[in-house]
């Protein structure tokens, strides 16, 4: 089965036909951008493997998922991406936001606070980054 487009987002799986479930084995690219935030939990940016936590994986992937939608940061905590661990706040997705933009170096800008609601990802430009 050939990858399902996804705006400029393709989703393809190795194990499994593609889908968007979120399902093992699932690997998601976006330009310069490849990640698998199951199995492998691995994050590569032209070809080069780029040190990102569990953590941050998934919620990459939930931000590039999205297609561009405001994901806020509650949904972001309730949703998994941010481990539930007692202590837990909005301002802890702040810090992991915080620390993916360093690990992507340029590509982070793609990542965009929208004050008051939460993040969203400009799959767009991500797609077209080179």
């Amino acid at each position: 089965m050939t990858p399902r487009k996804l705006e400029s987002v393709n989703v393809r799986t190795e194990h499994q036909p593609a889908t968007t479930s979120g399902s093992p084995g699932d690997a998601i690219e976006c330009g310069p951008v490849w990640l698998s935030p199951h199995e492998m939990c691995e994050l590569r940016v032209r070809g080069h493997r780029v040190p990102m936590s569990e953590t941050q994986l998934h919620m990459l992937a939930s931000l590039i998922g999205a297609e561009g939608k405001i994901i806020s940061r509650d949904e972001l905590l309730a949703g998994g991406a941010v481990n539930g661990a007692p202590g837990s706040s909005s301002r802890a997705v702040d810090i992991h936001i915080s620390r993916m933009r360093v690990a992507l170096g340029p590509l982070g800008r793609h990542i965009i606070a929208v004050r008051g609601r939460g993040y969203r990802i400009d799959v767009r430009g991500l797609a077209r980054a080179r």
